[in-house]
């Protein structure tokens, strides 16, 4: 009863009242004995709890310091990472575009290269004509020779050979063409007819008023 505060009268009645009915009221024994209550101590109680409590204070203290730390390591660490990570894709980067614009540069020479040794090829073809044309698609050519008064045409995409010893007209259908006369070399992008006049070696571009003064009025 006193340790665990239980009122335990109504079992000592009974008790008591078997006793009774048994013929055992000569026993003098004590079933139940009273124990005196000894007085707790509160203090080391309080000092204990309060030590324990201080204990567990510092040891959070010191992990969330350590956390903290660690945190900050980390954030340290990956700012480092990214860094990095950005100065190396800016050089990739810039890696990248040099190799980029150093196979731009080769590809215009290499095509600067093929169109140069395909006219030097269609020269050496030629045999080395002074007055060569060269049209892009098939092409009509016209030719007035004004020191014999004659005249012919034709439609190709071959290179045409002039008479640079001549004096002429030339009309053409349209100056998708290349015009080489010695080494003086035009290169026409035009989609509309295109006149010329050749005269004492000298090459002029014309306009058709031109080309009729020289042709007796005529276009053609």
């Amino acid at each position: 009863e006193a340790d665990l505060h239980i009122d335990m009268s109504e079992l000592r009645d009974a008790y008591q009242r078997y006793r009774e009915d048994s013929g055992q009221n000569s026993d003098n024994r004590e079933l139940f004995i009273t124990t005196p209550k000894e007085p707790k101590n509160y203090k080391a109680l309080i000092i204990s709890s309060i030590s324990i409590l201080l204990i567990v204070l510092f040891i959070s203290t010191m992990s969330s310091k350590k956390t903290t730390s660690e945190e900050s390591n980390n954030l340290a660490q990956n700012s480092a990472i990214l860094d990095a990570a950005k100065h190396v894709e800016s050089a990739q980067s810039a890696k990248n575009e040099a190799e980029q614009k150093e196979k731009q540069t080769n590809v215009a020479t290499f095509n600067a290269a093929a169109i140069q040794k395909e006219e030097e090829k269609e020269k050496k073809a030629n045999n080395t004509h002074a007055f060569v044309l060269y049209p892009q698609e098939a092409l009509w050519i016209g030719v007035i020779n004004l020191d014999t008064d004659t005249k012919r045409d034709t439609i190709t995409s071959a290179p045409f050979v002039l008479d640079e010893n001549a004096n002429l007209l030339i009309s053409l259908g349209h100056g998708l063409v290349r015009v080489e006369l010695n080494d003086d070399v035009q290169r026409i992008q035009e989609v509309g007819r295109v006149r010329f006049s050749y005269r004492n070696g000298v090459l002029k571009r014309v306009s058709l008023e031109e080309f009729k003064e020289l042709n007796k009025g005529n276009s053609w």
